[in-house]
């Protein structure tokens, strides 16, 4: 039941953001919208920070369990970038708001584990040092 209350916290904050700023949202639009009450947002979140965090951090993992089922890299950009789309006013409110470095830590590291996947790819069975593909995912984040 708390997996799938969050989802719905999640999803419910997602929509908010699509349609008014980050500001502007408050955990009572929450909790409103999602028909539940303040202790169960509680319960789950610490605050409307932490949920940002947990979406981001969601979608960071969903795209790098992903990409070990793609077949190329550019299927894993792909699958990011619609998401993305999909989201393109939510993640606008949030490169406008206090959340621009969380936001862009998130795309940072999304690209980050793209690349370096790639890189570990197209290596194997090359003597090519990790440190060396960690040099290359990082200076092609920048």
């Amino acid at each position: 039941m708390s997996k799938f209350t969050k989802t719905i916290i999640m999803q419910t904050f997602l929509k908010l953001l699509n349609e008014r700023s980050f500001d502007k949202i408050t955990v009572k639009d929450i909790v409103e919208e999602c028909g539940i009450n303040r202790n169960t947002f509680y319960y789950n979140f610490k605050d409307i920070y932490d949920l940002v965090d947990e979406i981001l951090q969601r979608e960071i993992n969903e795209i790098v369990e992903k990409h070990k089922s793609f077949n190329l890299w550019s299927e894993c950009l792909l699958y990011a970038t619609n998401f993305a789309i999909e989201n393109k006013k939510a993640i606008y409110h949030l490169h406008n708001s206090e959340k621009k470095q969380q936001l862009d830590r998130y795309l940072e590291r999304v690209l980050y584990d793209v690349i370096a996947g790639f890189a570990e790819e197209k290596s194997e069975g090359k003597n090519v040092k990790k440190d060396d593909i960690d040099f290359v995912a990082k200076f092609y984040c920048y």
